[in-house]
């Protein structure tokens, strides 16, 4: 029913330590376009220099989707 997987100790171990190290970062924080600098009230969106943005309408959340700590500012748009 259920297929028997055999790992050794260094494989358990490289597994444990990337399990760990993904679990450590937001999930979102990879592929959100902007970057959030965090203020005593929210955070400050800007927009990251290593993604190109197409002109048009601005949409400004009013929470971060990862953690729901709320947006505050806008800077560098």
């Amino acid at each position: 029913m259920f297929a028997r997987l055999h790992f050794s100790l260094r494989q358990s171990a490289w597994l444990l330590a990337l399990l760990i190290i993904t679990s450590a970062l937001p999930a979102s924080a990879q592929n959100e376009p902007y970057e959030f600098e965090p203020t005593e009230g929210g955070y400050i969106m800007r927009p990251r220099t290593d993604v190109s943005y197409d002109p048009g309408v601005l949409v400004v959340p009013a929470v971060r989707e990862s953690d729901g700590i709320p947006i505050v500012g806008v800077d560098g748009f």
